[in-house]
């Protein structure tokens, strides 16, 4: 008898476990490839190289992957925004734009001179191969033209270009250095110069690739850093010293060093464009990086702002962090302030692959920078500053006179619903990234509130705030609308006519529900409403208490017209759309289709209302007259009714009743409708199905269920709703189910079926409750003796000791290990199992002969192991 449907066997716990997708992951490196053959001019094929590594990940089975709606839409708008990030960037060469190999610049701040070998066309005024380089010059190197096979690949030619060597002197130290650019590197040279506090003056030599060229830029740091930048066949070659200066901020910014004597100006950072997201680096000239403090200083190219009375140095950059620099402006000005932050870069010596030498770079950012992410523009004003700044919608401004931890804002929207809304907010370090922002208004004289949200994260020394509505209302139903938060009463109203946006957000229940007394007096005390034109009051926000953390989460319930409330429903279910029935005094129901999106933020939710139901006309005249009559067959039972349906003329109803009630268990199971007791249960057998009328009426309609013949019943359960819903058997039911199986396996045994009966013995396990461990023992006792007549020996010892664990008296398992242990050669395990058996039973005659023999053959076993020994010891020896 062979039981293919059977579900994979239990393992030896009795668990039921599915195999894991058989994968495989293949990684090839091609580093030991030969080349590929040399190109020629007869050449028809163009041989690329292979790549470095191949990684292949295959599945020898099909693997379902599940991608919520909400990570498509995720998705989505992050290719929109990178789309439209790149459409912002200006390309720096101009289409048809031809660009040379290699470009080397000086940005020590010094004069020096390029040695050049033979392969570069000498520039105008070079001599002897040499070329003096003033600070700041930039110097376009070109290869010697060289043939090109008509047919060999230039993209090989590109990848493959020749390695080059640069020399450069710095004459005024007597200084000579040697680069060699074979990749995008930094790398520190020293050069013969040595000043107090004893430094070693050096650069750097950084090198950058773009697309087809090299820049050779040679920085100060009194060591000197190489920067080699290579753009796809373009090396730049940098000359720099170790300390950088970005300049994060919409503005120019000058930069000012100390000196033994007083400050001075090294030079101004260009202000980055706000079509750029990365600011160039400026490299600080030799001589104001290696003075005795290296210290720096800063002031925006303004007339009425100072230099900055506090300084940041690049001796201890490490320990810096993230500094605030205030510089004073002139008489009824606010300071202006900047945000430091020191970012420490690891490079090469000038010789070797260990990154063990530093560069610097100071980042120059504003403190705060305040994004609109409402529907509507806003104004804002600092405490401190004159007038108030407009910012339209979706756009962001940096706050050049806040200070963090002291400052105070004031946020107005001019006009949203016909009036004019403002909040205050402290500006501090401890700001959650989720907050409260209470917008106040007047309608005559009676004050009204708006919350909408606040976000601040923290980006590297910046601080980014943005104003927010956690929820849009979009009517489009033609209708007015009434949205209401399920734990109160107040409703905000959406007319038909009002085509703008509507914000919505739920009150947080842990700000207002716990003093309800301060709450109102709060409110009362916001009753003033501020004079336009004059400075917010500083500390608008009572006692400077901590701004606590806002979760927007909750459910609305929605009313159309003169309809009544609707049940609650979730404004979070982002990607999902439904309908919302709204039902009137007069037996009218509204059904209002909802569908909820994600902004492009992250943080506001759409909720578009339209009508769930449209007429929509696509015939090219008016809709006038459609006359059809078409006979109908009412059937109430289809199965004895032969009926055409190719036509399509004839409409076929069919009748059935609403409950169906299917039994697809292996077992008889009875049925009865809660609060029916009375009534005889209805029987349905095992794959039978059978019509149910119910009694009951009502939304929620339950019953229970129970097996055949027992008086054990199941708990209530719904039959009005879908649902899956496991019901609790008692152990008895469990333990009968198991013995079943483990009969079902004592019949296929009995007919020499050991690998069908190994599969009922797992099933039983799987079934047993624990508490019956006799039963259980049993069981394992007898798929033992499945694996003994497989031979599956050690497999069988395992069940067998299993058995004796859960019964340690049970002597059939015990003997039945002994007798295991004796073909498998294991003649002390297979003694003290027996020995067991003598203490159990003293008279079991079959233990007490094995006591008797076993000794005698252990001692031969054990004489022989040593002979064996013994030569092989000996052969050892003689060779």
């Amino acid at each position: 008898m062979m039981n293919d449907d059977l579900p994979p066997p239990p393992d030896e716990d009795g668990d039921i476990v599915l195999p894991p997708p058989k994968m495989t992951v293949t990684v090839m490196m091609n580093d030991d490839l030969p080349p590929p053959p040399d190109e020629d001019g007869d050449s028809v094929d163009i041989v690329l190289p292979p790549p470095k590594m191949t990684v292949t990940v295959f599945s020898h089975e099909e693997i379902h992957l599940t991608m919520s709606k909400t990570c498509l839409e995720v998705l989505q708008n992050l290719g929109k925004s990178f789309g439209d990030a790149y459409m912002l960037v200006e390309p720096s060469e101009k289409a048809g734009e031809i660009i040379s190999p290699f470009c080397v610049q000086n940005q020590t701040g010094l004069e020096i001179v390029m040695k050049l070998d033979n392969s570069f066309e000498m520039p105008q005024d070079a001599d002897n191969f040499k070329v003096k380089m003033t600070p700041d010059r930039r110097l376009e190197l070109w290869n010697k033209k060289k043939g090109l096979s008509r047919k060999a690949s230039v993209i090989k030619a590109a990848q493959e270009g020749d390695e080059k060597k640069f020399i450069f002197q710095i004459e005024q130290f007597n200084a000579t250095r040697e680069v060699t650019v074979k990749r995008a590197e930094k790398r520190l040279y020293q050069i013969n110069h040595k000043t107090y506090p004893g430094d070693i003056w050096s650069v750097i030599v950084n090198t950058e690739t773009p697309i087809g060229h090299k820049i050779l830029s040679i920085q100060s740091m009194v060591t000197v850093i190489v920067n080699t930048e290579t753009p796809i066949g373009h090396k730049i070659l940098s000359i720099q010293s170790m300390v950088q200066i970005k300049n994060h901020f919409e503005i120019p910014v000058e930069v000012f060093y100390k000196d033994d004597v007083s400050v001075k100006s090294c030079g101004e950072l260009l202000f980055k464009p706000v079509y750029e997201k990365v600011s160039s680096n400026f490299s600080v000239l030799l001589q104001a990086v290696y003075t005795p403090g290296g210290e720096f200083l800063f002031k925006p190219v303004y007339e009425n702002y100072q230099v900055s009375k506090e300084t940041v140095s690049w001796r201890g950059a490490e320990n810096l962090g993230t500094v605030q620099l205030a510089c004073q402006g002139e008489s009824g000005h606010s300071a202006f302030y900047i945000s430091v932050r020191a970012e420490i870069e690891n490079v090469y010596f000038d010789v070797g692959d260990t990154m063990s030498a530093k560069s610097f770079i100071f980042h120059l950012s504003p403190t705060v920078i305040l994004h609109n992410l409402l529907p509507y523009p806003i104004s804002f004003q600092l405490e401190g500053t004159e007038e108030h700044t407009t910012l339209q919608k979706g756009k962001n401004t940096a706050l050049l006179n806040a200070c963090v931890g002291k400052s105070n804002v004031e946020i107005v929207i001019p006009i949203y619903e016909g009036k004019e809304w403002i909040g205050h907010r402290s500006i501090t370090n401890d700001l959650p990234e989720l907050s409260m922002l209470t917008f106040e208004a007047y309608e005559g004289a009676q004050q009204v509130t708006q919350n909408l949200g606040l976000h601040c994260k923290k980006n590297d020394g910046c601080m980014d705030i943005s104003v927010y509505s956690p929820y849009w209302m979009v009517n489009k139903t033609g209708q007015d609308l009434y949205y209401k938060a399920s734990d109160g009463e107040d409703f905000t109203t959406h007319c038909h006519d009002n085509l703008d946006i509507v914000m919505f957000s739920f009150k947080q229940k842990t700000l207002f529900s716990t003093k309800k007394k301060d709450a109102k007096g709060k409110e009362t005390t916001k009753g003033k409403e501020p004079a336009k034109g004059k400075e917010p009051a500083k500390g608008k926000e009572p006692d400077q208490k901590k701004t606590k953390e806002w979760k927007q989460s909750g459910k609305a319930s929605l009313k159309i017209a003169t309809s009544e409330w609707s049940d609650k429903f979730s404004l979070d279910t982002v990607g999902s759309s439904g309908d919302v029935q709204c039902k009137s005094t007069k037996k009218q129901t509204f059904s209002v289709g909802v569908k909820i999106t994600l902004s492009s933020s992250g943080l506001t939710k759409i909720c578009t209302f339209t009508p769930f139901y449209m007429l929509l006309n696509t015939l090219s005249s008016s809709l006038t007259k459609i006359c059809i009559f078409t006979p109908f067959y009412m059937l109430l039972n289809t199965s004895e009714v032969d009926y055409p349906v190719s036509s399509g003329l004839t409409k076929i109803c069919t009748f059935t009743p609403f409950y169906m009630l299917l039994n697809t268990s292996e077992y008889s199971l009875m049925c009865q409708e809660t609060g029916q007791e009375g009534d005889d249960w209805i029987q349905v057998a095992s794959k039978e199905c059978k019509p149910f009328w119910p009694v009951q009426s009502g939304k929620d309609l339950t019953m229970k269920a129970k097996f055949s013949g027992s008086a054990v019943e199941t708990s209530q359960f719904l039959f009005s709703k879908p649902h899956t819903t496991l019901m609790k058997l008692l152990d008895q039911l469990k333990k009968a189910e198991a013995q079943k199986y483990k009969d079902e396996g004592n019949k296929v045994f009995k007919d020499g079926f050991y690998k069908e009966a190994i599969k009922y013995y797992s099933r039983a396990l799987h079934t047993c409750p624990y508490s019956y461990f006799k039963e259980r023992s049993i069981m394992y006792s007898n798929r033992a003796a499945c694996k003994l007549h497989m031979e599956k020996y050690d497999e069988a010892i395992k069940d067998c000791s299993k058995a004796i664990d859960l019964h340690p008296h049970y002597l059939k398992a015990v003997l039945r290990r002994a007798e295991l242990y004796e073909k498998v050669e294991k003649l002390e395990e297979a003694l003290a199992d027996y020995q067991r058996m003598i203490e159990l039973d003293p008279s079991h005659y079959i233990a007490r002969a094995a006591c008797m023999r076993l000794p005698d053959q252990i001692k031969e076993k054990n004489e022989k192991m040593k002979e064996e020994m013994m030569g092989k010891y000996r052969y050892h020896y003689m060779i």
